[in-house]
């Protein structure tokens, strides 16, 4: 899948869509199950990006590179 063609993507600032593609490579190196973890949705927040997965899940990415 194409970065661009998560929803919201397009939608995030310059700075936003810098730390998602940044801390979304660290995050998808991490875990196991590469394809359930597929980004597919993303929303700008004020202090983080929401970001939702394939398989149902969601997480908040910061700044510092860390997501909870």
């Amino acid at each position: 899948m194409s970065i661009n063609n998560i929803k919201g993507f397009n939608k995030l600032s310059e700075l936003a869509k810098s730390v998602f593609i940044w801390v979304y490579a660290k995050h998808i190196n991490a875990v196991e199950d590469k394809d359930e973890w597929t980004a597919v949705r993303v929303k700008e927040r004020k202090d983080h990006i929401e970001v939702h997965f394939k398989n149902g899940n969601w997480l908040k990415f910061y700044t510092d590179g860390t997501w909870c």
